[in-house]
């Protein structure tokens, strides 16, 4: 069969692309095997004018049996502007949606949108599986974890146990994004899958569940190899939500590095509780560059409330040996989480200042996403409903506590407070920085909040 996947485009745009699908490119690979014709395009960070006419070019041309939608909260609006799109220009097509947002809402979206079948979880053994449906092969209830509309009614199949071996999956096909990877000398590696933390305003653990899968640092390594030989990358980024919860993994996956002689560098992402000399020394020696750590407030109180399972001695112990090593550390940090207030925020650049990081030019401000703890809060609240995710209003912010503006004030002095550590050039720098880069629009940021930058630098 003739198959099309999508990664469409997000709400909020940037200039360039930071990854690409490697989630698209696993099933490529997998759909391959079995010998489908398998074409896969990233519109992620493309205009949705710009998408449209290249799709319903690509479709007229392509002819696909089935159209595949990759689908997150940040791009939902359009990826099902792509399913009216394919069912309009090929009304016989067959569209399949999967991703972490449709897996909660299914109903809403099979009942609104012209989707054949949603994929809820893991897709890698299902959607071959939903191919043999569209051959005739088997019955569609023979498939585990999906939801479809029988007889106008929506049907949900038992859920599909996770992937216990990870190392049986193929390499996801990375020559989908050729032009990506020979352009950036950057390739994208997934070595593990799932979070058993459960933070209140993350759907990781609800997606993949709790249970923390790794790949073996062999079959880690044998794709690194391929991606040096065959694209001739430079730098691995490394897309898991915890990488070194496995400490023991990733010193045999760095041991491997240096015996295989890989010239490259790298960066990961991991839990401030998965930090160890040992460790760290190893990753530098093999080259890493970058470590980014989710630590989101320097509130015990808060951390606790989102159920973040650190606390802030952690978080120091954790920069002290990064910083120990000289290996680039980077805090993701948040505002907004309930409970959040000035002494809070207070606390976080208190311990600021106590840690050693890169340069903070960015703070988040709490989202709500389906399929989090959050999201119920925010329902029982009478914030949000899941008819919500049907319109086209962007991703929301969680206002129970405190407004929109209020927010970005608090995050704004976070990032000054931060500049501050390195004197009058720090600030210049960050100014000159955001200026740069967005003129228009970050003049109007600070003309807005000018009483709060002139109160958090010069107080």
């Amino acid at each position: 069969m003739k198959i099309a996947l999508y990664s469409t485009t997000a709400d909020t745009l940037t200039k360039e692309d930071a990854s690409y699908p490697i989630g698209l490119g696993y099933l490529g690979a997998v759909l391959e095997n079995d010998g489908h014709e398998v074409m896969v395009e990233n519109y992620f960070n493309l205009p949705w004018k710009d998408v449209e006419v290249r799709i319903t070019e690509e479709l007229a041309r392509y002819q696909p049996d089935i159209v595949g939608v990759s689908v997150l909260t940040m791009n939902r609006t359009s990826s099902f502007k792509t399913t009216q799109l394919a069912k309009s220009i090929l009304p016989e097509v067959k569209v399949i949606a999967g991703g972490v947002h449709t897996a909660a809402l299914y109903e809403g979206i099979l009942s609104t949108y012209p989707v054949d079948a949603i994929v809820i979880g893991e897709g890698e053994m299902t959607v071959p599986e939903l191919m043999r449906v569209m051959e005739g092969e088997i019955p569609i209830t023979d498939v585990r974890g999906i939801a479809v509309k029988l007889d106008g009614k929506i049907h949900l199949t038992p859920a599909r146990e996770l992937i216990k071996e990870l190392d049986t999956i193929p390499f996801p096909k990375h020559e989908y994004f050729k032009e990506y990877i020979e352009k950036t000398q950057k390739g994208h590696i997934m070595s593990t899958r799932g979070c058993p933390v459960g933070c209140q305003f993350c759907s990781t653990t609800q997606y993949w569940g709790k249970t923390f899968r790794a790949r073996s640092p062999k079959n880690v390594l044998d794709e690194i190899e391929m991606l040096i030989k065959r694209f001739n990358v430079k730098h691995i980024m490394f897309m898991d939500d915890a990488f070194s919860l496995n400490q023991t993994r990733v010193i045999d996956i760095c041991k491997g590095i240096i015996e295989r002689g890989f010239n490259i560098t790298w960066e990961a992402s991991t839990r401030v509780t998965a930090v160890s000399e040992e460790m760290i020394s190893w990753m530098v020696k093999a080259g890493c560059i970058h470590v980014a750590l989710g630590i989101e407030s320097g509130s015990a109180r808060i951390l606790k409330n989102i159920g973040k399972h650190i606390t802030p001695a952690q978080i120091k112990k954790a920069f002290d040996i990064l910083s120990q090593f000289k290996l680039g550390a980077g805090p993701y940090l948040m505002v907004g989480n309930p409970g959040e207030t000035e002494e809070t925020i207070a606390e976080t650049k208190s311990l600021l200042n106590e840690i050693t990081t890169e340069e903070i030019r960015s703070v988040g401000i709490l989202q709500i996403y389906p399929q989090t703890k959050l999201y119920e809060l925010a329902k029982e609240n009478g914030m949000i409903n899941d008819d919500f995710w049907l319109t086209d209003q962007p991703i929301p912010y969680y206002t129970a506590e405190h407004s929109l503006s209020t927010l970005k004030k608090f995050a704004i002095s976070i990032i000054l407070h931060s500049c501050k550590k390195k004197g009058l050039w720090g600030v210049i720098k960050f100014f000159f920085t955001m200026l740069r880069e967005r003129p228009i629009k970050n003049m109007k940021i600070v003309l807005r909040y000018s009483h709060t930058i002139f109160h958090t630098l010069f107080r």
